[in-house]
């Protein structure tokens, strides 16, 4: 629902959560782990929730802007949910508007274009601009007319320098409904300068960190805004303290700005570069970023393992930190993905099992796929992620069929034969076993994990050629261990081996004497 917010909240849609049966401190909680920045109302006593609901959480309800309930249900179903609100929002009185930009022109008008919709007629006068230079104490109502389609606009006259215009939109139609922009005003305006231009774009952007071989050639982005508009935007860059490299930044979309670094790379190597903007004021103004010294970061090796843990009751990050210990493999772990996953040869995602699973966001997704499609490894377990959460992009490279939501029927699991699990029986699974994904491989993946009873699929492996992917639907932290091969320590080195990143698991050495090679153990497969 966080990402539906970001989409529509311009468009007048609240997003509200309700923390049923939840206390405030443990909604407090909830929009922290999350991210959430939409309103979270705590309803300890669950007064809420049965107005709406009569299944199981998380529920959805949509109520359109005459109080009307359009769309109940259990689950998330994204496809029907968007729909809901798009039909909702069409049929709304709505006013789309660009706020005018500072100026340095005091002799033509100003005007203001804007595009209004109903799905009732509009009433044509009461279309209207509202202008006023005193602050809003008083304004200037003219008329909107149309400019063709659902597009209409007016002016306003042109002013003397250091004015300062403040303007609102407002609209009605037959269906009774009445609209400005902005949604507050008079209390909320627009407003711009008539004046010299002397303020300089404004550069947003997160400077680059270490980078992989395996992105380059690695591509710079940057917001930049200005009071009036941006003239250009380029690029300065050196590597290991050669020439400078100048290259124009081009404008992709929303404000954004991107070029590519390029040239040849070597890991160790460190690359340096700027930012610089420039606007069209009669004299031109430019920003650098950063304001003093340079970006700078190293090309550099990844790092073997990334534990990305989402799961809002952990279980299996701990369990493979402690075997990838035992390997002496480097790993790091977090609950939210490195904002660039390639400094990591392999993801193991643990999204959990319900009910506090964690459903992969459309963004999260694609930042897998994108993983995976710069030669990544990934391995990720969930036991609705499968078959009933919403498919994003990373999901069809596992080459994974949801056959059904499943059930609390976990375990035993074994290893299927001629795969790097053959040999493999876990007898005993203590993990999460509520709604399993059944699931069978399509294409050429291949079933490497079996539950026993009932007999269905519970891992699959895919060798994509340029990456590699394992999909399970139960938790590796659950397994119980007994004789090798039947250990967490061994499925994860069969899974490493998959990965094609066995050489870098240290041989380890049990206590011995001296010329007694009995006790070496090596976990190459």
């Amino acid at each position: 629902m966080q990402d539906l917010w970001e989409i529509y909240r311009d468009r007048g849609l609240m997003v509200l959560g309700v923390g049923n049966g939840v206390n405030q401190a443990g909604c407090l909680t909830w929009i922290d782990t999350h991210g959430l920045t939409h309103p979270v109302l705590a309803d300890p006593t669950s007064i809420v929730y049965p107005q709406y609901g009569d299944g199981y959480v998380p529920y959805n309800a949509i109520i359109d802007g005459d109080g009307v309930l359009r769309f109940t249900d259990s689950g998330f179903d994204q496809t029907a949910v968007v729909n809901t609100i798009e039909q909702a929002l069409s049929e709304l009185l709505w006013i789309d508007h660009a706020p005018l930009k500072d100026s340095e022109d005091d002799v033509n008008p100003y005007t203001a274009v804007s595009t209004i919709t109903s799905l009732h007629s509009l009433v044509s006068g009461d279309l209207q601009l509202h202008w006023s230079v005193d602050g809003g104490s008083t304004f200037t109502d003219v008329v909107l007319t149309p400019a063709g389609g659902d597009n209409f606009s007016a002016d306003i006259p042109n002013q003397v320098y250091g004015t300062t215009v403040h303007y609102y939109l407002s609209a009605a139609d037959t269906g009774g409904r009445v609209r400005t922009d902005p949604f507050d005003a008079p209390s909320e305006l627009h407003s711009f300068y008539v004046g010299v231009d002397s303020t300089p774009p404004v550069i947003d952007h997160e400077p680059l960190g270490d980078q992989v071989l395996a992105t380059w050639p690695t591509t710079v982005s940057a917001a930049v805004t200005d009071n009036q508009a941006v003239d250009t935007v380029t690029l300065e860059f050196t590597i290991n303290g050669g020439s400078a490299q100048v290259v124009p930044m081009a404008l992709e979309r929303d404000g954004v700005y991107a070029a590519e670094l390029t040239g040849s790379v070597a890991v160790g190597d460190l690359i340096e570069y700027t930012i610089t903007a420039v606007d069209v004021a009669a004299t031109p103004n430019a920003v650098v970023d950063p304001d003093a010294g340079v970006h700078m970061f190293h090309i550099v090796d990844p790092i073997p393992v990334f534990i990305y843990e989402p799961d809002g009751t952990p279980l299996s990050g701990a369990a493979l930190s402690q075997e990838l210990d035992a390997m002496e493999i480097e790993h790091d772990m977090g609950t939210t993905l490195p904002t660039n996953p390639s400094l990591y040869s392999a993801i193991f995602a643990c999204l959990g099992v319900y009910s506090s699973n964690h459903a992969l966001s459309q963004d999260t997704g694609q930042a897998l796929a994108d993983f995976l499609d710069h030669g990544g490894r990934l391995y990720m377990e969930g036991g609705d992620t499968w078959a009933y959460d919403p498919e994003t992009p990373v999901h069809p490279y596992f080459y994974i069929d949801g056959l059904s939501d499943g059930g609390s029927d976990a375990g035993p699991i074994q290893g299927a034969v001629d795969t790097f699990t053959e040999g493999m029986y876990f007898s005993s699974y203590a993990g999460g076993n509520s709604y399993i994904d059944h699931i069978a491989p399509l294409g050429d993946a291949e079933a490497v994990l079996l539950n026993v009873t009932p007999q269905y699929i519970s891992g699959v492996a895919y060798d994509g050629g340029s990456y590699r992917t394992v999909g399970v639907s139960f938790e590796f932290g659950g397994l119980v261990d007994a004789a090798a091969p039947s250990t967490k320590y061994d499925l994860l080195t069969g899974i490493l081996g998959f990965f094609d990143m066995d050489h870098i698991i240290v041989l380890f050495q049990d206590d011995f004497e001296d010329g007694d090679t009995s006790a070496w153990s090596s976990v190459t497969p």
